[in-house]
């Protein structure tokens, strides 16, 4: 059995309600909680996605990707997890 179905099943052999997840070795932003403290810091702050790029040591486009996907990331696991709170875009100017 390779690494495929282990992504869909457990070690016991039960299928897996959502595939597992390996990052790969170079990511920009390495780990969940460092991905969920880059959102929660760019939420709460509102920082210029510049001044985000320079605490984080990656560019202002990745910035401006990563936030979005973990944003949307996060309010869908609130939602499957049956919270009603749902974290609001940021504004534009």
């Amino acid at each position: 059995m390779g690494k495929k179905y282990y992504r869909y099943h457990t070690l016991e052999g039960r299928k897996r309600a959502f595939p597992s997840y390996n990052e790969h070795g170079n990511s920009e932003l390495p780990g969940t909680s460092t991905k969920l403290f880059f959102l929660l810091n760019y939420l709460k702050s509102n920082n210029l996605q510049q001044h985000q790029a320079a605490n984080f040591g990656i560019s202002q486009s990745k910035v401006s990707r990563a936030s979005s996907i973990l944003l949307m990331v996060l309010n869908q696991t609130l939602k499957r997890l049956s919270l009603s709170i749902s974290v609001p875009m940021r504004q534009t100017v």
